[in-house]
């Protein structure tokens, strides 16, 4: 991908977000190489992953060789309906993953920037006859691999299938993180609302208590819309605001915390079946001066940046 900031910034980092986490540079967002084995009962996964988008969401992670495992799990069929997965796997939290192929837009929403892309742990996932299906994790605490010191923790996930290609999930966390408890929970909407059109809805909320058992809440709403002229040419616009006050989850210099409203725009073309190319256009506008504009410690209210990108599958 290379991305082009109309910031002057001498950083070449866009702020705040993973993919793209370069600018003004050509650079590899995510390659990754997956290797599945399945029998009657078993299955485990091995992926392992490199690019720019893993050195800015591992980074937190204290054992440098676990950056570049995406996933490894072992898994149990019990029956058809029934299964057990345990190791490291992808999140079950939001609209977006973190494949980039498999999302809307190539740049990913300040919701699922600041919520979990991976997790380690034990997932049970009950899939019965009809349109409901379940999960129940047991995670090692909030988008982490290594021991952070027993911060158990529990996720679920609802899903309802409302048609084809219609879907209404809801996701929540529970465990200790930071200072004391935090909560969270994620609703996200999928309509195939024409033959030409989709549309995607998405709502957090999130409660992070501190020591002195005070709380600091945030939450984000999104919209997205995706228009396909064709099965190769397709149009992707959408808004979204994140609101996090007191800097619960997004660190910023602010005293007003982290409260962003963003837009974009983007065209997709799949010039082959294993070659999907993209541009996309990209806006934010902060309520307080947070985006670095240069290297001497001068702020702005606004970002905006465009992206282009080749993704290729085999």
């Amino acid at each position: 991908y290379y991305a082009y900031s109309t910031k002057a910034s001498n950083t070449n980092t866009e702020e705040y977000l993973t993919q793209p986490h370069r600018d003004f540079e050509p650079n590899i967002n995510l390659a990754y190489i997956r290797a599945d084995a399945e029998n009657n009962n078993f299955r485990a996964r091995l992926t392992l992953q490199s690019g720019s988008s893993v050195e800015a969401n591992y980074s937190t992670e204290s054992k440098e060789s676990l950056r570049y495992i995406q996933e490894a799990y072992l898994g149990y069929k019990f029956s058809d309906r029934l299964s057990l997965d345990t190791g490291i796997y992808l999140s079950h939290i939001g609209i977006e993953t973190f494949i980039s192929k498999d999302n809307w837009a190539y740049t990913r929403l300040l919701a699922s920037e600041f919520s979990p892309y991976y997790q380690s742990g034990a997932r049970l996932i009950y899939d019965p006859d009809g349109p409901f299906s379940y999960q129940l994790h047991l995670l090692n605490g909030w988008q982490n691999i290594s021991d952070v010191g027993g911060r158990t923790a529990l996720g679920t996930q609802m899903a309802y299938q409302l048609a084809k290609r219609s879907n209404l999930v809801f996701n929540t966390f529970l465990g200790k993180e930071s200072e004391g408890l935090r909560l969270f929970a994620n609703l996200n909407l999928t309509l195939r609302i024409a033959e030409q059109i989709e549309l995607g809805l998405l709502a957090d909320l999130g409660n992070q208590q501190r020591e002195d058992n005070s709380n600091d809440q945030w939450y984000t709403a999104a919209a997205l819309i995706r228009y396909h002229f064709s099965s190769k040419l397709r149009l992707v616009t959408r808004i979204e605001y994140y609101s996090d006050p007191e800097n619960a989850i997004v660190s910023t210099l602010s005293n007003k915390g982290f409260e962003t409203l963003g837009a974009s725009v983007g065209l997709d073309y799949k010039a082959l079946e294993s070659l999907l190319l993209r541009i996309e256009y990209r806006s934010f506008l902060a309520r307080d001066k947070i985006y670095r504009t240069n290297s001497t410690a001068s702020f702005s209210d606004m970002d905006s940046f465009i992206v282009a990108s080749a993704g290729y599958s085999f």
